[in-house]
């Protein structure tokens, strides 16, 4: 079942740089890669992860960047600040940020590889579909569900997933960076422009 996603409150503007973004309405990834998501941003590669970057592909590569808070919104002067030191970490590409009304689903596209129990690391694909069409009723405004392995309560931001994913109101995306990340240190200077800890999503449109 799909579900519509929450309108746009505001796209900010860096000039030639920031474009609008287009989100599409809630699916399990391996139904849809969402190419409609306008294309969103990062979290640090998951030690499970593949370790090669698919430079081979034809796909579009996305980097973006979502607040751990799910609520968290930076000021536009923070904004605009990390969108020019992304814009000087990378090469190639454009920079786009989405700011939303309500909490959204930022998924890695393509990179999907399933999602455990932190618990128990049990798989969760079996309930997780389930547990995101609850969530979105509510437009992902509560995101803590029971495990239906072993009954822990866990947010679903705090699922183990293979290929990181994350909720949020706020995204910055990088399209086709050509880099499979930021550095460490370079991330740690956006969080630290934002005022905020981040999630880097690898996402393959």
């Amino acid at each position: 079942m799909d579900h519509k996603r929450g309108a746009l409150n505001a796209v900010v503007k860096i000039p030639q740089q920031i474009q609008s973004v287009k989100f599409s309405t809630w699916q399990h990834p391996m139904q849809s890669p969402m190419a409609e998501i306008g294309q969103l941003l990062p979290f640090k590669p998951s030690p499970l992860a593949p370790s090669f970057y698919p430079i081979f592909s034809m796909s579009d590569v996305y980097l973006r960047y979502v607040p751990v808070d799910p609520e968290f919104v930076p000021q536009e002067q923070s904004i605009r600040a990390a969108t020019s030191l992304l814009c000087s970490f990378v090469n190639v590409g454009s920079v786009e940020c989405r700011i939303s009304q309500e909490v959204e689903f930022v998924d890695a596209g393509e990179n999907w590889e399933g999602v455990y129990c932190p618990s128990c690391g049990a798989d969760a694909e079996t309930w997780w579909p389930t547990a995101m069409d609850t969530a979105a009723e509510s437009h992902f405004s509560v995101l803590d569900v029971h495990a239906q392995c072993c009954g822990i309560k866990v947010a679903l931001n705090e699922l183990r997933y293979i290929w990181p994913v994350a909720f949020g109101r706020c995204v910055l995306q990088i399209a086709n960076p050509g880099i499979p990340g930021l550095q460490p240190g370079q991330l740690a200077q956006v969080e630290d422009v934002l005022g905020c800890r981040l999630r880097e999503i690898q996402a393959q449109i």
